[in-house]
């Protein structure tokens, strides 16, 4: 509008649908069933479930006013965020099956067909100014969240196989409804007054990023039983569960379900009011950063900082119809294994069961963890980097990156062994961090999986880049790699029978069955205690410009990529057995590649 006078405005929209179906071109038909392998962690024979309809559009609306001045520079606005989420679930034969080294164990039952319609409200309003003083640059702003969910009225059609009638669930509003305020402030400071070292420090609060999956946890579709789980003891070795599966108690070759409110319009998960509704309920984070950045010549610069996260609304599910006194502990053995920490055979303790009478009883609330105690997720981390632009075509960088977390869940909410959990992955630099899922009273060989220490070496980088450019428009570039490999974990699918001479008698998932093929899942290894090798990789390149004509100009590539062939494991396999720490993904191999682009 003027020199100093800025308004801008935009607009998007965002249209996507990525509906999933039964992988016909591969020959797998209606009627063949999902089947998990627990030894493995393989899932095969079908998907285990499908969406044919994925309606997933996304509004996008901004507007901001400026306003500057010698050493203001104000600014305004608001930016708002719309979702609408229309997905269709389904299963094959509305069952999966799940196996044990190929014996069948266990059958899961669910109420599909279902289609669930979500819709999200994502606003932000903000003013910033920044103030220029001499040396001293100050940024300051507050930001105002206000995130609101809906559900529409839905309806469920009657399960194709008779086991449930048709349903139908009323409106839902405000789920969740936040309200918070972010303050955020900044400075930097010309240290020697000669622009070339500058300190600079900055705090901000920022909210958990959401879309709608809390409103579609929410949902009362999602949060009424849409599927339970039954033991199934294969005597004849048909691989077919002979029994009556709408029949929901002990029949045949299979137990009772592990809920017996399958399919009610009664949901079994609530969600407490200052989980959804208020202020500053909402999943947050602070972020503390303190840098200096100094030149050392012209053309070359060196940053130093501190960085510090730390998060707060963690969510915790609780299950109110038991309490710790309902579950009994249990310790297991573990296996003797070369792979394992010591040749394995230790103790694992601290493990626990449900009490035979509370078996499938479940009332569940999600609500602040502070209810129960205090959980804690820290992250420390310092980086050093370089930069340098010197004549004659030379580029070069790097720089490393290292930090220390610090996820602490010592505390209990049902289970001794159960911990908070939560609900949202966690933005850490430009990663997403998912916290490790520790047991709070479970100890492996004595040491303790409550609070976990994901420890320097698990988490330093180490980058470099550089090029130059020879006569006649070549240029030779690289850029250098060497990462943290990933944790080692190991998921024990834990037999009834050696769990039972600990526990007194068998799980409590077995029923009245004297022969019992249920499992519990155990954790051999301590989390975030062993890793992977390292990643390294180095990438070349060499490029030739040619100006052909005063208007086109070509320029050609040769590449290698992964120089040093090297075959770091970044994917395996997690479920002790057979295949445990089989690879599933591992580096790109040495790779030559040709490009070239025409510009004209």
């Amino acid at each position: 509008m003027t020199n100093k006078l800025l308004f801008e405005a935009g607009t998007s929209l965002v249209e996507g649908s990525w509906p999933t179906y039964s992988n016909a071109e591969f020959h797998v038909q209606p009627g063949d069933i999902s089947i998990f392998e627990a030894s493995t962690g393989v899932q095969y024979n079908a998907v285990p479930t499908l969406s044919a309809v994925k309606d997933v559009p996304r509004w996008s609306q901004r507007f901001s006013v400026s306003y500057i001045t010698g050493s203001h520079a104000f600014k305004t606005g608001f930016q708002l965020d719309e979702v609408v989420q229309d997905i269709s679930t389904e299963v094959h034969g509305n069952v999966n099956y799940t196996f044990n080294n190929r014996v069948p164990v266990s059958i899961t039952q669910y109420a599909t067909p279902y289609f669930q319609k979500n819709n999200d409200k994502d606003f932000g309003f903000y003013a910033q100014d920044q103030w220029t003083v001499k040396r001293l640059t100050l940024t300051y702003g507050l930001r105002y969240e206000y995130f609101k969910g809906l559900i529409p009225a839905q309806h469920v059609d009657g399960t194709p196989n008779g086991w449930l009638p048709a349903r139908d669930f009323a409106e839902v509003n405000n789920v969740p409804l936040w309200k918070d305020w972010d303050p955020r402030v900044g400075a930097v400071y010309d240290l020697f007054g000669d622009g070339k070292t500058a300190v600079k420090v900055a705090l901000g609060r920022y909210v958990t990023k959401n879309s709608t999956n809390v409103t579609l946890g929410l949902n009362p579709i999602t949060t009424s039983i849409n599927s339970v789980t039954r033991t199934w003891n294969d005597t004849n070795g048909n691989y077919v569960p002979d029994c009556n599966l709408g029949n929901l108690g002990a029949n045949g070759e299979c137990q009772a379900v592990n809920n017996a409110n399958f399919g009610g319009l009664n949901p079994t998960i609530h969600y407490a009011d200052d989980a959804i509704n208020g202020w500053g309920r909402r999943g947050y984070n602070w972020d503390f950063t303190a840098e200096v950045q100094h030149e050392l010549r012209p053309g070359v610069s060196m940053t130093g900082g501190y960085y510090r996260n730390w998060y707060g609304n963690f969510l915790t599910t609780d299950n109110t119809l038991v309490t710790p006194a309902d579950f009994n502990p249990y310790c297991i053995t573990a296996p003797t294994d070369s792979r394992l920490p010591g040749g394995g055979g230790y103790q694992i303790c601290g493990l626990y069961d449900v009490s035979p009478v509370q078996f499938g009883r479940f009332n569940s609330v999600v609500t602040q963890t502070s209810n129960f105690g205090k959980e804690k997720l820290v992250n420390d981390f310092f980086n050093v980097t370089l930069n340098a632009r010197l004549g004659s075509g030379v580029q070069f960088g790097g720089g490393v990156d290292t930090g220390r977390t610090v996820n602490d869940v010592c505390f209990n909410v049902d289970s001794p062994g159960a911990v908070a959990t939560n609900l949202v992955p966690i933005q850490v630099g430009a990663g997403v961090f998912n916290p490790p899922i520790p047991h709070s009273a479970t100890t492996i060989n004595g040491h303790g999986t409550c609070r976990i220490v994901t420890p320097f070496k698990a988490q330093t980088q180490v980058k470099g880049f550089g090029s130059y450019t020879f006569p006649r428009d070549f240029v030779v570039s690289a850029i250098f790699q060497n990462i943290s490999g990933p944790a080692i974990t190991a998921s024990y699918a834990a037999p009834t029978s050696i769990i039972a001479p600990s526990l007194g008698r068998n799980l409590a998932a077995c029923g009245t069955r004297a022969v019992c093929t249920n499992t519990a899942a155990v954790p051999l290894i301590v989390p975030q205690t062993l890793f992977e090798d390292r990643y390294t990789r180095l990438d070349l390149r060499v490029t030739k410009r040619m100006q052909l004509t005063q208007r086109v100009r070509l320029t050609g590539n040769f590449n290698v990529y992964n120089v040093l062939n090297g075959s770091a494991i970044q994917v395996e396999n997690l479920n002790y057995g057979p295949l445990w720490k089989q690879p599933s993904l591992i580096e790109d191999g040495r790779m030559v590649q040709f490009s070239a682009n025409l510009i004209f």
